[in-house]
């Protein structure tokens, strides 16, 4: 799994994206490009031979979607280590801003604190949510 961004590799991530979403479960492409990609972290899954198999991305605000994955790849968890990279890209984010609001607040010596993620997975539709805890 890879985090990569999405001015360099859109064309990559709407090549996985139009499969699975506009032709396989009938998504719109009005709907599908929401205008959010920009400002968020894309993560993408290749084959032995670096050709893109899926894509997820997990947005500013915590949630992670367009989990996508292409068929011939499916039950291989390729779906199961998108979201995983997720999670910790959400993990991580969630102890800079911890770290940084600590920091700012004067919070004295937080070297024997430790910062524990909970997260639920929501299933809906089609698709996970991720919810912290």
């Amino acid at each position: 799994m890879s985090e990569v961004r999405w001015a360099t590799h859109a064309e990559a991530l709407m090549r996985v994206r139009r499969v699975i979403f506009i032709k396989e479960q009938g998504v719109s492409e009005e709907e599908e490009l929401d205008g959010e990609d920009a400002a968020c972290q894309d993560f993408l899954a290749t084959d032995e031979q670096d050709e893109l198999i899926g894509t997820a991305r997990l947005m500013p605000s915590g949630q992670i979607g367009r989990i996508a994955v292409l068929p011939a790849w499916r039950r291989r968890n390729v779906g199961a280590g998108l979201l995983a990279a997720a999670v910790e890209a959400a993990r991580s984010s969630s102890k800079r801003r911890m770290a940084s609001r600590r920091s700012r607040a004067g919070a004295g010596s937080s070297a024997s604190s430790t910062l524990k993620l909970r997260y639920d997975l929501i299933r809906m539709d089609s698709m996970f949510m991720v919810r912290f805890l």
